[in-house]
C-alpha cells in the first residue's frame, strides 16, 4: 500500500481515525480492545513519545486518535506518524488474524489524518473521540471504557490542560 503524502508539523496536534476496509467489527472482545491500547503504549514507547497519543476511542469497528507530534522533532518528521500508524495497524492485524483465522481480513485499512490548525477545531475533535460511543452505540461517553479520560466537561482552558499534561499510560 503507497504512502500518501502529508506534510506533517512539529508541535501540531492530528486527528486520526480509521475503520476496517468493510465496516466489519475488528475488535470482537475484551482483549481485542486491551491489545490494541497496549499497542499503542508500547510503540509511543517505542517512537520515544515523538508522537504522543494524547485522546482516543476504541469503537467496534474504527477508532480515534488525537497525536502530537513533539516539537523538538528535527529529523524525519514526514515518516515518524505514518511508521508509528503502520506498526500499530499492522500488529493489530496480525494479531486479529491469527485469533480469527481471518488472512487478509483487516490488512488493508488505511487511515485517515487531519491536522489540528486551531483551538475551536481541537474543542470539537477532542468532544467529537470522548463522545463517540454516544454517536455510535448509544453509550454515555462517562460509561464507554475504551476511551482516554478527559473530563471534557470541564472549561476550554482546563480541557487544554488536561491534553498538554496527558500521556498515555498503562
Amino acid at each position: 500500500m503507497p504512502r500518501r503524502y502529508f506534510d506533517f508539523e512539529p508541535g501540531f496536534y492530528y486527528h486520526i481515525f480509521n475503520r476496517s476496509k468493510t465496516r466489519n467489527t475488528i475488535f470482537l472482545e475484551s482483549s481485542d480492545y486491551q491489545r490494541f491500547y497496549d499497542n499503542l503504549v508500547r510503540f509511543q514507547d517505542d517512537f520515544k513519545n515523538l508522537v504522543m497519543v494524547k485522546a482516543f476511542c476504541i469503537m467496534p469497528n474504527h477508532f480515534h486518535l488525537l497525536v502530537y507530534l513533539d516539537p523538538g522533532v528535527d529529523k524525519n518528521v514526514d515518516t515518524l506518524i505514518p511508521n508509528f500508524m503502520l506498526k500499530i495497524q499492522m500488529s493489530y492485524a496480525k494479531y486479529f488474524n491469527a485469533k480469527y483465522s481471518t488472512p487478509g481480513s483487516i490488512r488493508e485499512w488505511r487511515y485517515k489524518i487531519k491536522k489540528i490548525t486551531d483551538d475551536s477545531y481541537m474543542w470539537a475533535i477532542v468532544n467529537y473521540i470522548q463522545k463517540n460511543s454516544e454517536k455510535h452505540l448509544g453509550i454515555p461517553y462517562t460509561q464507554r471504557k475504551y476511551r482516554s479520560d478527559i473530563k471534557i466537561d470541564n472549561s476550554y482552558e482546563e480541557v487544554l490542560s488536561q491534553i498538554e499534561d496527558y500521556i498515555l499510560e498503562i
